[in-house]
């Protein structure tokens, strides 16, 4: 696709929060990463994220959803009250689909289910950031003008429908979220 190259290079790698109550997750992803990423951010529940988030400037944010204090949909709706539109990841346990799917609803950019492979964590994450680094070029307000937004809404359709495929075998329907006018 054009749009994951046009300002490839800008950041070089990008700049990722994860959010996970769990030390060890933390770690693998951190890890997993490592070689794709120059700058990794952590924060262990989503009221840490927001702070953190008052004092740097991330691409992408792959968060888990249960976590003690704010979850990661909380974080989420936070964060698109704020005006912030970052790309949102979801990290969802096993049998946690209605969540993933409340976050797609919310703006979140894609989700992947634990236990995760290595791969689909790069690859999501890698275009999370070339998005994130769009927005942050172009800004919120000019990135909806240059069509960013249907750039996020295609990612989140495709997510729904591998949701739609897993949940009842393509039987069920998921209303997709409002538009947003003021927002990507």
């Amino acid at each position: 696709m054009l749009w994951r190259g046009i300002f490839k290079g800008m950041d070089k790698r990008g700049r990722l929060l994860i959010v996970d109550d769990e030390v060890d997750i933390r770690e693998v992803l951190r890890e997993s990463l490592a070689d794709h990423v120059d700058l990794i951010f952590e924060a262990g529940d989503g009221a840490e994220a927001l702070e953190k988030l008052q004092t740097i400037s991330v691409h992408a944010i792959l968060s888990d959803i249960n976590m003690p204090k704010m979850s990661g949909l909380e974080l989420l709706r936070n964060l698109r009250k704020m005006g912030k539109n970052t790309p949102f990841i979801v990290l969802t346990g096993f049998g946690d689909k209605e969540m993933a799917i409340q976050a797609l609803r919310l703006g979140a950019f894609d989700f992947l289910e634990k236990p995760f492979k290595e791969v689909n964590i790069i690859d999501v994450v890698d275009r999370a950031i070339e998005l994130g680094k769009n927005i942050e070029h172009w800004g919120d307000d000019q990135a909806q003008e240059v069509g960013l937004e249907t750039i996020r809404e295609e990612t989140a359709a495709h997510s729904i429908r591998r949701l739609e495929k897993s949940i009842g075998g393509g039987n069920i329907k998921i209303l997709p979220k409002k538009k947003n006018p003021g927002g990507i």
